[in-house]
């Protein structure tokens, strides 16, 4: 309701009226601000409570503000992404690093392309469920050949879990526009990923293709061509580090000094938080890799932390990805390419820089270990996301079946064989 400025009631008051128009303040349902000291253009009461009526009438101002015009004008797809990036800080200073990159090529590298490809201009278009199930299936791996040398840079579909990710980030932006009162509603919730059962089960390297991926790193040559050296060791600690700390690249590249600790011949990596989950993660080591840590010169130090693998020259990102392609390229030519990329000694299962952590958690299950401890070894958040990668190499559950199938037939037959002596007994009395 519109509340005007007290009429006057006496004669006293209408000689201290002056000849100033009449103001009024309060909300008008079509107004998206609220509307202060708005001047009604006449100083006589009774036209003012007149057109006061008029405007509650109407939901609106006779000449609506500039506010309530911007609403009826289409929001661009580049206002709405850029809207959302300042929403962020600036820079998207109150996003960490990698999220803010991912979310710049879903919105930049992904959405702009698809729209400019389809005519698609005004966020109000992406409303439709029908739009939002297109742009989410022409979705590609935009770098396919980034971890393979020689690779030919042919069209990859990505991962489910990929896909998953970028759906959920998808949802969040398009719930800032919902928010923003640029949408009535976020079709992405609407769109599913196609499921694939329990996930894609995850396979580490067996002990013999390990040897012949530290072998390929004791030969590993410089930036000139000479094999051995300082860079054949770092490469050669790294790919111990991965393999039995079962810790993300993105995590062993950046390893602070003070992260390794070593009480009596015992050593133990504590991360306070990971790269990319943001858990703390606490795992042993043994202590051969442990040693070689600490026989590593340390290769840069900042802000009073000193780094095994970091320069600290550059960014902290290009020493991940270039960590992650030497890794790969190791593992690459551990399987004898040919000139054309095709392997003459593949690996049971294909593999990447992030085969080493599976590597780790296969071998820990196998071993004996629970899921609960490889959980807290690995810093997932649930113990759901280790029983889905690492399941089919869960030993330990295997053994508690294979005990309590056991000792479910020996009760069996132990009952079996009290009710037959039972039997036996009474046959003897009757006779």
């Amino acid at each position: 309701m519109l509340v005007h400025e007290p009429a006057p009631r006496s004669k006293r008051d209408l000689a201290k009226d002056c000849d100033c128009p009449i103001v009024c303040d309060g909300w008008l349902a079509n107004e998206r601000e609220r509307i202060r000291r708005r001047s009604l253009g006449t100083n006589d009461w009774t036209q003012a409570k007149n057109l006061a009526a008029q405007w509650l009438k109407w939901g609106q101002l006779v000449a609506p503000i500039k506010a309530a015009v911007a609403v009826s004008e289409p929001i661009s797809i580049e206002y709405a992404i850029e809207r959302f990036f300042k929403s962020k800080g600036p820079e998207g200073e109150n996003l960490d690093p990698a999220t803010l990159r991912k979310y710049k090529v879903l919105l930049n590298d992904r959405l702009l392309t698809w729209c400019a490809a389809h005519g698609i201009h005004a966020m109000k278009q992406m409303e439709s469920k029908v739009a939002c199930e297109d742009f989410v299936l022409s979705w590609r791996d935009l770098n396919p050949g980034r971890n393979r040398r020689n690779a030919r840079r042919t069209e990859k579909l990505l991962a489910r879990s990929t896909k998953v990710a970028e759906l959920g980030r998808l949802g969040y932006f398009l719930d800032y526009c919902v928010n923003s009162g640029w949408l009535v509603q976020n079709s992405a919730k609407k769109v599913k990923v196609e499921s694939r059962g329990r996930g894609e089960p995850k396979y580490g390297l067996n002990p013999g293709e390990y040897e012949r991926v530290l072998n390929e790193a004791n030969s590993w040559t410089d930036s000139w061509g000479n094999p051995g050296g300082r860079k054949a060791k770092e490469i050669q600690v790294m790919v111990q580090l991965l393999r039995w700390s079962g810790l993300r690249i993105s995590d062993a590249a950046m390893l602070e000094e003070n992260q390794v600790r070593k009480d009596g011949n015992r050593y133990t990596v504590v991360i306070e938080r990971m790269e990319k989950t943001g858990n703390t993660v606490r795992v042993p080591i043994p202590q051969f890799v442990g040693d070689a840590l600490q026989a590593l010169p340390r290769k840069g130090m900042r802000n009073g932390k000193r780094y095994w693998f970091w320069t600290c020259a550059g960014e902290p990102d290009t020493c991940v990805n270039a960590w992650r392609n030497d890794i790969a390229k190791l593992i690459h030519s551990a399987q004898r390419p040919d000139e054309r990329g095709r392997y003459h000694d593949p690996f049971e299962h294909r593999a990447s820089t992030h085969t080493l952590r599976h590597t780790f958690a296969c071998l820990a299950l196998a071993a004996g270990a629970t899921l609960q401890q490889v959980k807290e070894w690995l810093g997932h958040t649930s113990v759901r996301t280790t029983e889905k990668h690492y399941g089919h190499a869960n030993r330990h559950a295997q053994t508690v079946l294979d005990a309590a199938y056991d000792a479910m037939v020996a009760e069996t037959m132990r009952q079996y064989t009290n009710s037959a002596r039972s039997k036996i007994v009474g046959i003897k009395k009757r006779a």
